[in-house]
C-alpha cells in the first residue's frame, strides 16, 4: 500500500530555504522511502514527536521533515522540513 505525501505551503516554503543539493538529497528520498512505504512509522530514521499529539518526524542526514500520518486515507502530511537545529521551533501542539 502505497502513501500519498502532501506538503503543506510551510513545509513548501521551507523547502525551498534548503540549498538545493539538500533539497534534491531530500525529494529523492520522500519519493523513494515515504511514498513507496508499507508502514512509514516503522522506517529505520523516523520517530515519534514528543509534546505533539500523532506527529512523527523522519531524520535526512541533519534536515529533519516533520508530518502525520494517516493510516485510514492514507496519507502523510509533511508540515515543516528544515535543518535540525531549527525545525522543531514553533511547532504547535496539535498537528492538524
Amino acid at each position: 500500500m502505497a502513501y500519498k505525501v502532501e506538503w503543506t505551503n510551510r513545509a513548501l516554503r521551507d523547502l525551498k530555504k534548503i540549498d538545493k543539493t539538500q533539497r534534491t538529497i531530500i525529494l529523492a528520498w520522500v519519493k523513494k522511502e515515504l511514498e513507496t512505504a508499507e508502514n512509514p512509522c516503522a522506517l529505520s530514521n523516523a520517530k515519534p514527536l514528543e509534546g505533539v499529539d500523532s506527529g512523527w518526524r523522519w531524520r535526512i542526514g541533519t534536515y529533519r521533515l516533520v508530518g502525520t500520518v494517516d493510516s485510514e486515507v492514507v496519507t502523510i502530511t509533511l508540515f515543516r522540513a528544515g535543518h535540525r537545529r531549527d525545525v522543531y521551533r514553533n511547532l504547535p501542539k496539535k498537528l492538524q
